[in-house]
């Protein structure tokens, strides 16, 4: 197995990188090697493109959960408690989200057009929609819940996410009308869900027996 992107300052710590298909890329967090600092960096799968830096504002909290556009030109991630945006091949970080809750854990919509994420309103982690041209935040989902790890269905009618019970369960949001079902609720945990472009819904289950 080939590394794509490597960081001496990352060893034994997760990367959590986000794959872009289309484009056979992926992107992930880190640390510059000089001087600490957070940055944004992608790779191609086939290796031939590689270490490329996108620094990033000096602010109290680094990059988390980078999102790639279905379009492929621009990467979302989260920090410092909003949502930002910066082009794919570099430039300057555009912040989408302000206020007073805390927003990460951004995923684009299919069609380019919004951003479902996680939000701290002070009554729980709740589920919101930003309109990306308009900068518009709207709750999906709400009522002191913990809602977390959303993700979007391929035709953009569903939100999946983790939602807190006795431990984690998969439910799915109707985006036009806001109902709720359960759709993955077994022994154990399971929690960051994921949709194929098949529409298999797959998540990680760590409980005993469970693949």
């Amino acid at each position: 197995m080939t590394p794509l992107v490597t960081d001496a300052s990352h060893r034994g710590k997760p990367l959590l990188p986000f794959i872009l298909c289309a484009a056979a890329a992926v992107a992930c967090t880190g640390l510059h090697a000089q001087d600490r600092a957070s940055v944004l960096r992608y790779a191609s799968l086939q290796g031939n493109i590689r270490g490329e830096l996108h620094m990033l504002p000096p602010v109290s909290t680094g990059p988390m959960s980078p999102s790639w556009s279905p379009d492929g030109d621009w990467i979302a991630f989260a920090m410092a408690g909003d949502i930002w945006r910066i082009p794919a091949r570099g430039g300057t970080a555009e912040q989408l989200t302000q206020g007073p809750w805390y927003h990460f854990e951004p995923s684009w919509s299919p069609d380019g057009s919004r951003i479902v994420m996680t939000v701290e309103t002070g009554r729980g982690l709740d589920i919101a929609l930003l309109d990306v041209d308009g900068g518009e935040v709207s709750l999906l989902v709400e009522g002191g819940r913990v809602d977390v790890q959303p993700s979007w269905s391929p035709d953009g009618g569903y939100v999946y996410l983790a939602t807190a019970g006795r431990g984690m369960d998969i439910h799915r949001i109707e985006v036009a009308t806001g109902e709720r079902e359960a759709v993955a609720d077994g022994p154990g945990s399971q929690y960051q869900p994921r949709v194929s472009a098949q529409g298999v819904l797959a998540y990680m289950a760590p409980a005993p027996g469970v693949a």
